[in-house]
Parts: C-alpha cells; sequence; structure tokens
C-alpha cells in the first residue's frame, strides 16, 4: 500500500474512493500465491507443504527445526522464489493465471504478508522451545543459588537462548503489522475485508496452518476492535487536549505497546489482549502498570481486553456499552495521570490509526 493509503481519514470520517476486487477474490489470491511459492520451496528444498502443520511442527527435534528455518530463509533468495514472486508483482499472474488486481504495491503487499506469514510459523515454533528452555535454564539457576553454587554459565546460555526468543518473536509483531496495514488501507475498507477474510488470509499465508493461524488471527482481530474502539473515543474528545494515537512501532509494540497514545507529553502503551489474563478478577475490566527501568519508552501501560461475553464482530466491532465505559475509563484514567505533570518527548512518525467512522 502506498503512504498515500496509511494515512488517517478526514474529519469527516470519509476516505478516497477505491476501486477494485471483492474480499473473497483478494482471500482467493493470496491462497493461489502463498501455494504457488509452496510448490517452488518443495522443489529448490523438498520441504512439502506439510511439514508446516503443527502436528508436523511438533514433532521436529530442535535442530530439524532450526534447519526448516534455515533453508526456507535460503529459499527466499534463490531464483525459484524470486521468480514466482516478481510475476506475481511486476506482471499480475500466479502462473498462468492473470490476477485481477490492478495495483502493483497491493499486489507486492500481498506478496510480503504470504512471506511474513510463512516465516512467522516457524519462528514461532521455534520461540516456544526456547521458552521451554528458559524455563528450564531459570529453574537450574534457582537451584544453583540454593546450594550455593556458580550459576554464570547457566545465566549466560538462559541469555542466550533469551535473546533468540525476541529474535524469532519478532517475525509474528512483522506479520501481524502486515496483515493489519492491509485490513485498514483504503483498499481493505472498500473491499470490506472483514473477520472472516483475515482468517482465511491468515491461515493461506501461514502455509494452511489453521491451528496456528487461528491463534494469530484472534489476537490481530483484537487489536482491530480495541484500536477501533479507543480511536472513536478520542475522537470524541475535545481536540485541544485528546493527544495522539497511533500503532507502535515494533520495538514498541514487543514491550507491549500495540497501541501507544501520546497526551500532555507522556505516553501510554495500550496492550490490546483477544480475553482476559489469567488470575484477573471478575469485575477488573483493564490494568494499569507503571513504568519501571528508565520508562521502557512509556510512562504507563494499560493491559485491556474485550468483556468476558462480548464477540468481535466482522467488522472489528466489540459491541455493548461495557466495553465502551472500560475505554472511557481507561482514557479518564489517562487524563488524571498525565495531568500530574506535563513533559516534552520525541514524537515517533508512525501511522496514525484511522478513528473507525
Amino acid at each position: 500500500m502506498t503512504e498515500e493509503n496509511r494515512q488517517p481519514p478526514s474529519e469527516s470520517g470519509s476516505s478516497p474512493e477505491v476501486s477494485g476486487p471483492s474480499a473473497e477474490y483478494i482471500c482467493r489470491v493470496v491462497a493461489g500465491y502463498s501455494a504457488a511459492q509452496a510448490l517452488a520451496l518443495n522443489r529448490e528444498t523438498g520441504i512439502d507443504r506439510r511439514a508446516f502443520c503443527q502436528e508436523s511442527l511438533d514433532g521436529l527435534k530442535t535442530p530439524q527445526l532450526q534447519e526448516m528455518i534455515r533453508n526456507v530463509a535460503a529459499f527466499w533468495e534463490t531464483d525459484q522464489a524470486k521468480t514466482v514472486e516478481a510475476n506475481f508483482v511486476a506482471n499480475g499472474q500466479v502462473g498462468e493465471t492473470t490476477i485481477l488486481i490492478a495495483d502493483e504495491g497491493l499486489r507486492a503487499d500481498l506478496a510480503g504478508i504470504v512471506r511474513a506469514g510463512t516465516s512467522d510459523v516457524l519462528d514461532t515454533a521455534y520461540a516456544n522451545r526456547l521458552k521451554a528452555l528458559i524455563g528450564e535454564a531459570d529453574a537450574k539457576i534457582n537451584i544453583s543459588r540454593a546450594i550455593d553454587q556458580d550459576a554464570s554459565e547457566i545465566r549466560r546460555v538462559r541469555d542466550f537462548f533469551a535473546h533468540e526468543r525476541r529474535a524469532a518473536a519478532s517475525s509474528g509483531i512483522i506479520f501481524s503489522g502486515k496483515v493489519r496495514s492491509l485490513f485498514e488501507s483504503d483498499f481493505g475498507q472498500q473491499a470490506k475485508l472483514g473477520r472472516s477474510h483475515l482468517t482465511q488470509i491468515m491461515a493461506a499465508a501461514c502455509q494452511a496452518n489453521r491451528n496456528y493461524a487461528a491463534k494469530r488471527e484472534s489476537g490481530v482481530s483484537a487489536e482491530l476492535a480495541i484500536s477501533k474502539a479507543v480511536a472513536e473515543e478520542v475522537s470524541e474528545l475535545d481536540e485541544a487536549s485528546r493527544g495522539t494515537l497511533r500503532y507502535g512501532t515494533a520495538e514498541e509494540d514487543a514491550m507491549g505497546g500495540d497501541v501507544v497514545y501520546e497526551r500532555n507529553g507522556w505516553i501510554f502503551f495500550i496492550d490490546a489482549k483477544s480475553s482476559k489474563p489469567r488470575g484477573k478478577g471478575p469485575n477488573e475490566k483493564y490494568e494499569t502498570e507503571a513504568a519501571i527501568r528508565k520508562n521502557h519508552g512509556r510512562d504507563y501501560k494499560f493491559t485491556v481486553w474485550p468483556p468476558e461475553q462480548a464477540e468481535i464482530s466482522e467488522d472489528f466491532k466489540i459491541e455493548g456499552d461495557e466495553f465502551k465505559q472500560t475505554v472511557r475509563d481507561l482514557l479518564d484514567e489517562a487524563n488524571r495521570l498525565s495531568e500530574h505533570t506535563r513533559k516534552r518527548i520525541a514524537r515517533v512518525p508512525t501511522r496514525a490509526i484511522r478513528n473507525g467512522h
């Protein structure tokens, strides 16, 4: 999508008219392109698409999974992969089939979603392995501390695992961001891309690993729905004091800043969850956490989730007055906290969130 398509709508809430194919057609195109790259991957490396299913990934030993990750990463630089991509992006074709999408930039975005989703499936599987290894290392460190034994080598290994896990987890942030951008673009709005299409596109991009795609889809749906709800409430505030709302950068997202709200020089991260985190009481609607250790790039973090009985609709809305009131309470608290002290901060030039109108 071009930079023009990444801008927020005008004050009237209208977006430029964008003509193009239907949402269902886009789903078929993504599925076709993903299958074409899967065939090329099989020819180049011998990796079958069935290797991406969750059962197959779970059955791999960690060195085998690492090798698969390396082979798939190397595949994207081969002539086979580049030819399939160029044929799709530059020529508008998947194999011998001509794609009815005139916008080359949009075709490039769709190709990027498939590549990101393919990588994310593998990287997340690896990140989950590393999480288990980190837990084992922590247990050994605690035992060493209890018997007054040097654990410096275990800590070094544990820190390596943690570094590797952060790098692997970044694939999910990239994949989610690309999909979210498509759905919030002028094209996505015009084509009426909804939650059912999100499921199809993410499953295709994840090389038909539907179990993993369903988990990732629930997170992206929550981000889209919660950010839309917050944007709508922010737009109702006085212009002089409403502050700014944007999606977090990749670094901010990794620290819980799916959405970043800036007001009176204060930075509030909003961590959008698809369901109530464990340990939260029945009357808790969101959680406020103050920053520690040089702010972590923000002053406060709000963790927020939909009500237990609320569904995220096809057009990414959380119906009912309960969640609207939760968002109002959250913004009131942000206002109260930011009024204590006003300060200057460096602005981060990133895409603003649509106001949902």
